[in-house]
C-alpha cells in the first residue's frame, strides 16, 4: 500500500492492533536477527547473495513491516504516537543498515521516519534527543524526504517537516 492508496484502504490506519502487532514482530525478529547468524540477521554484503533465497519465506519481511507501518502512520498522529510508545523509531533507525535480505530497507525507514515526524512535535524531540551513533550518515537522506536536520553541539535538530 502506497501512501496515494489511503483513500481506497481507509480501515488500515484505524487497526492499532495490526500496527503494535507489525511493530512488536518488527522488534522480535530484528532481536532474533542481532543474536547470531540465522535467517533474520543482516546480510550485508553481496558476497553473500549466493546463500540468499528470495523465495524464502522471511526474505523481505522486515522490509514490508516496515512498509507497512510507514503507511500506517502517514498522516495519523494516533499512530505516529503509538509507534513512539512501543519504541519503534529507535527500532527503525537500527534498521538503516543495508540487508541483501530486505531490499530497499533503508529507503523505507527513511520514509518511515519522515512520515512519524511530520507535524508530531512529541516524536521530533525524541528524534532529536538520539545520539549520533547511527544516525550521522543518514542525515542527508532524510533531508531528501522533507525532513530537515542539523547538528547542533552534538544533537540532531529536527525541523518540522512543511506540508
Amino acid at each position: 500500500m502506497a501512501a496515494q492508496h489511503i483513500l481506497l484502504y481507509p480501515n488500515i490506519q484505524q487497526d492499532g492492533e495490526l500496527l503494535k502487532c507489525a511493530v512488536n514482530l518488527l522488534h522480535s525478529i530484528h532481536a532474533i536477527g542481532k543474536s547470531g547468524k540465522n535467517v533474520f540477521s543482516i546480510e550485508e554484503k553481496a558476497s553473500g547473495l549466493d546463500s540468499i533465497d528470495p523465495h524464502h519465506p522471511v526474505y523481505g519481511l522486515k522490509k514490508d513491516l516496515i512498509r507497512l507501518i510507514t503507511n500506517m502512520v502517514y498522516k495519523h498522529k494516533g499512530n505516529q504516537d503509538l509507534v513512539r510508545t512501543l519504541e519503534g523509531i529507535p527500532l527503525l533507525l537500527d534498521l538503516t543498515r543495508i540487508d541483501c535480505h530486505n531490499p530497499f530497507i533503508t529507503q523505507w525507514v527513511v520514509l518511515a521516519i519522515r512520515n512519524l515526524v511530520e507535524n508530531n512535535r512529541e516524536n521530533r524531540d525524541v528524534l532529536s534527543g538520539m545520539s549520533l551513533q547511527g544516525m550521522a550518515g543518514h542525515m542527508a537522506a532524510l533531508r531528501e524526504v522533507g525532513v530537515h536536520t542539523e547538528l547542533r553541539g552534538g544533537k540532531i535538530v529536527v525541523k518540522p517537516v512543511d506540508d
